[in-house]
């Protein structure tokens, strides 16, 4: 479980990531968002997104259509992650957030 120091609710690791999944390579062109890439042994693509900073990040995806996505960020506090599906390939992740980012098959 990823540990905050905004006082953010963390609970985009466990429900998203498990044993078995494979870490592939990904990259940022931002120092201030960390990714991470994972393959599930089903096939599915996933990314966890971790912005450092207190402030917005535009994020463009590797591919767009069928992305679903969960934040937790300040505006969602200690409510459960808002979640969400993307047409296109960017999306905004907010100030000190985290993201699981599931891509289309």
């Amino acid at each position: 479980m990823l540990t905050p120091r905004c006082g953010v609710s963390a609970t985009a690791g466990p429900d998203h990531f498990r044993p078995g999944d494979k870490i592939v390579e990904a990259s940022s062109d931002s120092g201030y968002v960390m990714t991470q890439a994972f393959v599930t042994p089903s096939g599915e693509r996933k990314l966890l997104l971790v912005n450092k900073r207190d402030r917005e990040f535009e994020i463009s995806l590797p591919e767009s259509g069928g992305v679903r996505i969960e934040t937790i960020d300040l505006k969602t506090g200690s409510n459960p992650p808002a979640a969400s599906s993307i047409a296109g390939s960017t999306f905004k992740l907010g100030g000190f957030g985290v993201a699981a980012v599931t891509l289309a098959k």
